[in-house]
């Protein structure tokens, strides 16, 4: 029971920091408010924070969940920023921006998490690539 609790836990705070973070950019009046951005920021902290199955891996849980919750965010200021400035070219070539946009989003807000769960975290349990690492160095 603890476990369907924590994965209900998860997925409500990844919907409501979706929901928080799609709200910040002003869908009625277009314009941007930036309370909601550090706001949903200490939220996904606090959903990391509580979870008792993400403790040792905070960093790769901050990485999933900025990856879910960011999408409407993301989708949303990609088609706005390519119909901002690129009005008249061809629908392939938007869509080809927009995709582009969406992933320079995508990894900059999760660059930016990642850092911020290196100062919250600073120990982790061994991932995969620090088996690697280990491996390498031992074989040299």
């Amino acid at each position: 029971m603890n476990r369907r609790y924590d994965i209900f836990k998860t997925m409500i705070g990844i919907i409501t920091i979706g929901l928080l973070i799609l709200q910040s950019y002003g869908m009625a009046h277009n314009r941007f408010s930036w309370w909601n951005i550090p706001v949903s920021m200490i939220l996904l902290i606090l959903v990391v924070k509580s979870v008792s199955f993400m403790r040792g891996w905070e960093r790769i849980w901050m990485f999933v969940i900025t990856l879910f919750s960011t999408i409407p965010f993301n989708v949303k200021m990609g088609v706005n920023i390519v119909d901002w400035y690129f009005v008249d070219i061809f629908l392939v070539t938007k869509i080809i921006f927009r995709v582009i946009v969406y992933m320079s989003l995508l990894s900059a807000e999760e660059i930016m998490m990642c850092f911020v769960s290196n100062i919250i975290w600073p120990e982790q349990k061994d991932t995969f690539l620090n088996e690697v690492r280990e491996e390498e160095d031992g074989s040299i």
